[in-house]
């Protein structure tokens, strides 16, 4: 009797571990599975914005021909002058600064630059999209891949992404907050703590509305 107990316990603590293993390998194989989901649909969506804007180039208002010749101006050493020959004070100038940096970089002109920035950002929107509705959504994974499928069809961000403006990036980068928000929340390690800094930091330089992401952290 007391063999046929010892027996049963020990058996009883390889199912449980053999259950345990089987339990993981299901998780890493579904998240896995999203990730390559979430790849698929944010190159779809970067060859949506290629599309849109490969015959016309993307649409260029006067918000963004500040942009353009403020990073045209820093690439030339005339500092952070717009084309009206003043000062761009009217929008912050990180938009502007990343531009130049790879106009100087690869001598490309900067109105291309700001296409192709435009489509990579519109593709990191959709993953970063992607992982926060993951967190959001733990114990259900179809919430992530219909949150996720909504943002790649979305006309209004697909316009975002045709137009040069800083508002793509800046959601991207929001969405980031989100992230990294949420994870020094349930971790509260410095690394977390610096990284949010950081991101609070470039967020007002990037839209004056990144002063929102200051006042939601400090709270």
């Amino acid at each position: 009797h007391r063999n046929v107990t010892h027996h049963r316990r020990a058996w009883t603590g390889r199912d449980r571990d053999l259950f345990g293993a089987v339990i993981k390998s299901a998780n890493m194989n579904r998240e896995k599975t999203f990730s390559v989901y979430l790849l698929a649909i944010s190159l779809l969506g970067m060859a949506f914005a290629f599309i849109v804007t490969f015959r016309y180039g993307p649409g260029l208002a006067t918000d963004g021909a500040r942009y353009l010749s403020t990073a045209e101006n820093l690439i030339n050493g005339k500092g952070f002058i717009e084309y009206l020959g003043v000062p761009l004070t009217q929008f912050p100038p990180v938009y502007s600064i990343i531009i130049a940096v790879i106009g100087w970089l690869t001598r490309a002109d900067v109105f291309v630059i700001a296409q192709y920035l435009n489509i990579l950002t519109f593709g990191m929107t959709i993953w970063l999209a992607g992982k926060f509705f993951r967190r959001l959504f733990p114990e259900n994974v179809l919430y992530a891949y219909i949150g996720s499928g909504i943002i790649v069809t979305s006309v209004s961000l697909l316009r975002m992404a045709s137009n040069i403006l800083s508002d793509l990036m800046f959601l991207a980068l929001t969405i980031y907050f989100l992230i990294v928000a949420t994870d020094l929340i349930e971790t509260p390690t410095r690394k977390n703590l610096f990284t949010l800094g950081l991101v609070c930091t470039v967020s007002p330089l990037l839209r004056y509305a990144g002063l929102t992401h200051i006042l939601t952290a400090a709270l």
